[in-house]
């Protein structure tokens, strides 16, 4: 054998040895029924504290979804003979756009603090219908526990902390059921993980305790969200109370009117805005653009400029 020969063979068994490991490092242990059970179950004490926040189809959606899993999962248990019922992941995607879709027309919007929380309270529940491996379980906690972080822009009351206290729990169990091979080898397991998880927060109340005490108050937070779209008054073609997050009054000008004659009295200078007739089941809007005219006992010819309207609907 040449020595280009032995090279050769050498290179390829060296190549060969450090791909192995490689594919072994890339492969990710299946999730056990009892794991992805634990994770449902953190989904759902996620989701409940947030749906209160968001429009009914959006949390209904949500939670639909982690139910469906839950049928899946049960029907695999009854026939495990049969192929995993499996949605493909091409699918989710073309369904998660498609719910991206639908939240900017319910909203109007999208980028912004309650259009993006409605997504990520769906997309929690689309990526479960695809959980299978360990690396998908752990990131699925670490969504749900942001998702668990949302409540807490719209309260920081102690009922709200009270809320959240389930979903903690659930949080810690399922941390530990992905810890193990197989949670499911004794009947009380998770309720032992629920009681070890409850037993940490315990432990951890006198320093959270001390630090809430002890640490300086600064005079503005160390983080903020960015302020969200904000209704003005005005005058609109349309209007979504439902999507009103905070009402500012607006000074600026509406328009500007330039009469040829002598103006009528201050009293009488009225003006008809737009009339928002037509509803449909989300927003109001005009049967015709808007008319400005002044009482009939006062016609005079004028002339008006519109200025832009500054504000959203």
């Amino acid at each position: 054998m040449s020595a280009t020969t032995w090279m050769t063979h050498r290179v390829k068994r060296l190549a060969t040895g450090a791909a192995k490991p490689r594919a072994a490092a890339v492969q990710s242990p299946l999730l056990t029924p009892a794991q992805i059970g634990s994770l449902g179950v953190l989904l759902v004490a996620a989701q409940l504290p947030q749906a209160v926040h968001l429009p009914i189809w959006v949390a209904l959606f949500g939670v639909a979804l982690v139910v469906l899993r839950f049928v899946l999962l049960r029907r695999d248990r009854a026939r495990p003979s049969a192929t995993p019922a499996r949605i493909p992941s091409w699918a989710l995607a073309v369904f998660a756009l498609a719910i991206a879709f639908a939240i900017r027309k319910s909203y109007g919007y999208f980028v912004g603090r309650d259009p993006c929380v409605a997504f990520l309270f769906v997309l929690v529940g689309i990526k479960f219908l695809e959980v299978r491996t360990l690396r998908d379980g752990t990131l699925l906690v670490c969504l749900a526990i942001f998702l668990l972080i949302t409540p807490f822009f719209y309260s920081q009351s102690l009922l709200a902390a009270l809320a959240a206290l389930p979903a903690v729990l659930a949080a810690g169990a399922a941390m530990e059921s992905l810890a193990h091979d197989d949670p499911s080898t004794s009947p009380s397991s998770w309720r032992a993980a629920w009681r070890r998880t409850a037993a940490m927060l315990a432990q951890g109340l006198p320093i959270a305790a001390a630090l809430f005490v002890l640490f300086p108050r600064l005079a503005s937070p160390l983080w903020g969200l960015p302020a969200d779209r904000a209704a003005a008054t005005g005058l609109s073609e349309r209007m979504a109370p439902g999507s009103i997050s905070e009402l500012a009054l607006n000074d600026a000008v509406a328009f500007r009117v330039d009469f040829d004659h002598t103006p009528p009295p201050p009293r009488a200078r009225y003006w008809r805005g737009p009339v928002l007739a037509l509803f449909n089941g989300r927003e109001w809007r005009s049967l015709t653009p808007a008319l400005f005219s002044v009482p009939r006992r006062h016609t005079s010819r004028r002339r008006r400029w519109l200025e832009p309207f500054v504000g959203s609907p």
